[in-house]
């Protein structure tokens, strides 16, 4: 009782002293060693709550509320230190949760934000690898597989799982928009690797999904463009302003795709519509030189 009312007070420094006075008269009693261990995780001491935990764990191997408690200890410790970015720390009291909890779902989590955060990529795979296992239908892990994929420029790995989650839950906004940016992601990894074949047809799947996502609808423009193929080029920019009316990328496009196709009347039209609009001196010079090429 005595504890109980510094606890109450969250006088941790007395509420210790006459527990170490209780478990000095009775060095064995569960209930006074339990009391101690919540006492010290309050003071932030979880290596020494822990050690008391894991000691009734041990006597009572068959009491669940003691392993629970040893969890609790490492998990909330590991918490503490990642919101510290001691990451080092923080894996070694996660190590410790899955050592009593294997498949422990709140510190797998942690473990791969932990990994990935330090770009122990192939680390974080493993530990969502392991969680995937005992939980083998969780979403919340199989998105956060897909990132970590998609972080270690893997974007086809991480394509064939948000497309599955997608596939599953067809009404779910979220997992269609990470497909639909994995897609984007992928392409737009070919198109910088001069790869504009490979790049072209990963755009169109993600415009097949959502037709008014910019980033496809401009590096499909851009890539038409370079292969100097200009009516299918303004087949897209005419479908992008459709969406996006007041858009300084898109209405350049279509004044250079209009160029391009030696339209030159039409070209100066766009290119002046664009200088009205956006009227910095780059846009005013083009809208100039296109007037001169009427």
């Amino acid at each position: 009782m005595a504890a109980n009312t510094y606890i109450t007070q969250k006088d941790y420094t007395r509420a210790l002293d006459v527990l170490d006075k209780a478990l000095a008269a009775h060095p064995d009693n569960p209930r006074f060693m339990m009391k101690k261990s919540s006492v010290l995780a309050e003071t932030g001491r979880y290596d020494e709550a822990a050690a008391i935990a894991q000691e009734l764990q041990q006597r009572f191997p068959d009491n669940e509320r003691y392993s629970t408690f040893v969890t609790d200890m490492h998990l909330t410790a590991g918490r503490l230190f990642m919101q510290a970015e001691e990451y080092t720390l923080a894996k070694g009291q996660l190590d410790l949760v899955l050592q009593n909890d294997p498949g422990n779902l709140e510190a797998l989590n942690y473990l791969v934000n932990l990994e990935s955060a330090r770009q122990q990529y192939d680390s974080a795979i493993y530990y969502a690898d392991r969680a995937l296992q005992a939980h083998p239908d969780n979403k919340e892990m199989l998105l956060k597989k897909a990132s970590v994929y998609t972080d270690m420029q893997h974007y086809a790995d991480a394509n064939a799982i948000n497309r599955q989650l997608m596939e599953r839950y067809p009404f779910t906004t979220r997992y269609r928009k990470a497909y639909v940016e994995g897609l984007v992601s992928e392409g737009l990894a070919y198109w910088r690797n001069n790869r504009p074949d490979s790049a072209f047809p990963v755009f169109q799947q993600a415009l097949a999904i959502d037709k008014k996502d910019s980033l496809a609808l401009l590096n499909s423009m851009n890539i038409l463009y370079a292969r100097q193929s200009y009516d299918s080029a303004l087949i897209y920019t005419n479908e992008a302003l459709k969406y996006y009316p007041e858009s300084e990328n898109f209405l350049q496009r279509r004044a250079l795709n209009l160029e391009g196709k030696k339209d030159y009347e039409a070209a100066a039209l766009a290119a002046d519509s664009l200088a009205r609009k956006w009227p910095t001196a780059d846009n005013k010079d083009y809208a100039a030189l296109m007037a001169s090429k009427d």
